[in-house]
Formats: structure tokens, C-alpha cells, sequence
């Protein structure tokens, strides 16, 4: 059996309805699943629903919606927007919808602190190096701090999966 062909004016668009629609056919345990990923990262940028929806995100009921897993069905630009607030790369939602993770949920976050450890070296030579300029000196204080900072919370997130798993 074919698919019914519509005819329209030549001036409306209709972009593919799939890229409009998220999720229509998603397990409402997904969208749970989603709602919990939200609300982790929402609460990890320190922000509260109002303050999304003020940084152009959606409504209050819609993220409660969203956050509880009550609607099963968004327009595709209310997720868009929701991901930029939420500073996820555009297609983080249906990626969690279809059973994967948004970014620093991943082993990726382990790969970059791999990578900066390579350059900790240099950057120890950098930082004391009385013949480098302050400022660059500056900066590799710095990302030295924030290379620890990383090793830190990784440190701590093992840990609590450590401990969540016993």
C-alpha cells in the first residue's frame, strides 16, 4: 500500500513532519528517561525552571511536562530551544529518546581529562617559566586548576556509581 499524496499551494511548506515531531511513537519510559536526564542537567547549570524559560526556553508546565514524563509528543523547535538553554548540541533529546546519553554522560568526558593530561606536562613548564608573559603564564595556572577540577569530579562520579551500584 502507498502512502496518500496531498496536494497543497505552492507557497505553504511543510518541512518533514518527522523533523517537527519528536518522539510521537517513543515508550513513555523514554520520555521519563529524558525528563530525568533534564532535570540532572538543569540542577548541574544551577537553574531553575523559570530561569530557563526566561533564557528562551519553554514554559514551567511544559518543562514539569517534559521533566515528569506526562507528554509523550513536542514540537521539535520546543526541544531545540530547550537543548540551547540547556547548552546540548542540537539532536541531544531524540539521541536520549532513541537510548543514548547527552554529552558528559558518556566515556568521552574521561577521554578529554586522557587528552589534557597529555599537555600537563607542558603546561607546568609553561606556568613556571619566568621567560613566558604573565598572562600565558596566567592561563596555564589556570587550566592546570581546571584540569584538577575535572580529575576531581570524575574521581567523585565514580565513586557515587560505586557506591549507587552496591
Amino acid at each position: 500500500m502507498t502512502a496518500p499524496t496531498y496536494v497543497t499551494p505552492a507557497h505553504w511548506t511543510f518541512p518533514d513532519l518527522s523533523a517537527r515531531m519528536a518522539g510521537v511513537a517513543q515508550d513513555p519510559a523514554d520520555w521519563q528517561r529524558l525528563g530525568r536526564h533534564i532535570v540532572r542537567r538543569r540542577e548541574q547549570l544551577g537553574l531553575t525552571q523559570a530561569a530557563v524559560h526566561a533564557a528562551g526556553g519553554p514554559s514551567t508546565a511544559t518543562q514539569r511536562n517534559l521533566e515528569n514524563g506526562a507528554q509523550t509528543s513536542y514540537r521539535s523547535s520546543l526541544l531545540r530551544q530547550l537543548e540551547r538553554v540547556l547548552r546540548w548540541p542540537d539532536g541531544t533529546i531524540d539521541a536520549i529518546l532513541a537510548g543514548g546519553d547527552p554529552p558528559g554522560d558518556t566515556p568521552f568526558d574521561a577521554t578529554v581529562l586522557a587528552e589534557l593530561e597529555k599537555q600537563e606536562p607542558e603546561l607546568r613548564r609553561t606556568a613556571t617559566n619566568v621567560n613566558r608573559s604573565e598572562p600565558l603564564r596566567a592561563w596555564a595556572r589556570a587550566l592546570l586548576h581546571q584540569i584538577d577540577q575535572l580529575r576531581e569530579a570524575e574521581q567523585r562520579e565514580v565513586s557515587e556509581n560505586d557506591r549507587r551500584a552496591s
